[in-house]
Order: C-alpha cells, then sequence, then structure tokens
C-alpha cells in the first residue's frame, strides 16, 4: 500500500511539472513565432511615424534652387536612404507573421494591401527628396499614415 502511495505521488509530481513545462514551451512558441513579429512590425511603424516627422524639414522645404540643394544635400540624403530602409522592411516584416488575415480582421495589422501601398509611398518619398515635390510629399505622408494607420503629424 505505501509503494502505491509513493507511485501516486511521484506519478502526480511528474506530471504536474511535464505540463507546466509544456505549457511554457507553448507559451514561448507562441510569444517566438506569433507576438513578437506583430511587435516587430508595430515597432516599425513607430520608426515610420518617427521618421515622418524628423525628416518633414528635408521633405516638405523643398529648396528653392540647385544652390540650396548641394548646402543640405546630406541631409537630403540621409532621409532618402531612412525611406528607402524602412520601405524595403515593410512588406518582409508584415509576411512573417503567421496567419497574416486572422491578425488584419481584428485590426492588430494593416490589410497587406495597405502595406503594400504604404510600401510605395515610402519608396516615392525616398525617390523625390531631391526634387520640388512639396505638394506630392504632403499627399505621400497622409497616404503612408492613412496605409499604416499611424499620425506622425
Amino acid at each position: 500500500m505505501e509503494k502505491l502511495e509513493l507511485f501516486k505521488i511521484f506519478l502526480t509530481s511528474g506530471l504536474t511539472i511535464t505540463g507546466g513545462v509544456l505549457i511554457f514551451v507553448l507559451g514561448q512558441m507562441i510569444l517566438k513565432f506569433v507576438i513578437e513579429p506583430i511587435h516587430e512590425f508595430n515597432k516599425l511603424k513607430g520608426e515610420i511615424a518617427y521618421s515622418l516627422v524628423f525628416y518633414a524639414n528635408v521633405y516638405m522645404n523643398v529648396p528653392l534652387s540647385y544652390t540650396d540643394l548641394s548646402e543640405d544635400r546630406q541631409d537630403r540624403d540621409k532621409a532618402q536612404q531612412v525611406f528607402r530602409g524602412l520601405a524595403s522592411q515593410l512588406c518582409p516584416r508584415a509576411r512573417i507573421i503567421p496567419w497574416l488575415k486572422i491578425w488584419e480582421s481584428l485590426k492588430f495589422v494593416p490589410k497587406y494591401k495597405n502595406i503594400i501601398e504604404a510600401t510605395k509611398d515610402l519608396i516615392g518619398l525616398s525617390n523625390s527628396i531631391h526634387e520640388v515635390t512639396t505638394n506630392v510629399n504632403r499627399m505621400r505622408r497622409e497616404r503612408i499614415e492613412a496605409h499604416l494607420n499611424i499620425q506622425a503629424i
């Protein structure tokens, strides 16, 4: 009788520990493969919002002459690289989110077609940094904000 009780105690302890480990592992898998990709995507949206504000003086105050352009060329080159880099990260970060359609329908992430449109506008903004396109850049910024559901300014 004593051996049976001891066996039950060890069995209960073993099953409890095994169950705890399985739940921990499952939780870590959900965290790593579901929550972290969504979190990384939202961090990228934050970087985009930050860059839209930080570089607004560059893409909204287009130089009036080519001599002005040469003076702030480094700032414009930097902004161009930043917007191109953000555009190149947007779609891949969205694609690694498992069950993207489900998260889209729950409004955790924007619709993928909106992400593609925001990517196009970020590329357009990057391409037009050195041009006189203030109104076009304003429209691009507004579309990026709308497509990604962010408010930069």
